[in-house]
This record gives structure tokens, C-alpha cells and sequence, in this order.
């Protein structure tokens, strides 16, 4: 179980950067928090063609700007995964949940990934 609680200020750093992204118009598909059971932390994913296009350094590049843009100082770099819209834990919860709604997942098979603990944002 996630025993790390994952805060409303982390979910509302998040759902800014999103938003910053969205206005600069870099890509997001899905994008969640997830818990990592084992490194005992929960980490921002965010799914970006880019990544695939133009490699994860670009994607960072657009992630920093957009935080610095949002004004926000409480996500770090490290506390967020830019990846393939193809990336397994993408695919599984994309292929089984599609939303644009906020939503809490918890000790759940999804797809054929467990999922620990995720807070979805929207999953494309």
C-alpha cells in the first residue's frame, strides 16, 4: 500500500504544470502521478511524443520552461518521468481507462500493470 500519502499541494503543482505545457503547446497525453512501491516515492508521468521525436532531453527542456513559467517551486526534475506514449505503465492505463477527469486509482490491476497508487489527471 502507499503508505507515502501523496499531498494536495504535489497534485495542484502538477495540475499547473500541465496546464503550462498545454498553453505552450507541448503534447501531453497521459499524465499521472504514480507511486513507485520499491523507491518508496510518487513520480509525475507525463506521456509526450516529443520524447520519442526529439528524445527525453527535449522533453525536460519544455518541462523546465513550463515550471519556470508556472511559477513552480515545490516540482523538482527528478520527481518527474517524461516518457513514450508507448512506455508499458502508459499503455496499460491508457488501454483500459480512458478519461480527461481527474481521478484517484489504488491497489488496482490495470491493464496488466499493478498499480500501487496513481492520481490520473487525464489518461489519452
Amino acid at each position: 500500500m502507499a503508505t507515502t500519502e501523496l499531498v494536495n499541494s504535489r497534485i495542484e503543482a502538477g495540475r499547473k504544470l500541465l496546464e503550462e505545457l498545454d498553453r505552450q503547446g507541448a503534447r501531453v497525453g497521459s499524465a499521472f502521478w504514480s507511486y513507485d512501491i520499491d523507491a518508496d516515492e510518487w513520480r509525475l508521468v507525463l506521456s509526450m511524443p516529443m520524447v520519442e521525436r526529439l528524445g527525453v532531453r527535449a522533453a525536460y527542456d519544455h518541462i523546465t520552461r513550463a515550471l519556470k513559467a508556472a511559477g513552480i517551486q515545490d516540482l523538482y526534475l527528478r520527481q518527474i518521468a517524461a516518457v513514450s506514449p508507448h512506455e508499458r505503465i502508459v499503455a496499460s492505463l491508457s488501454g483500459a481507462i480512458r478519461t480527461r477527469s481527474e481521478l484517484r486509482v489504488s491497489r488496482s490491476v490495470v491493464g496488466d500493470e499493478w498499480i500501487e497508487g496513481a492520481y490520473v489527471y487525464r489518461s489519452t
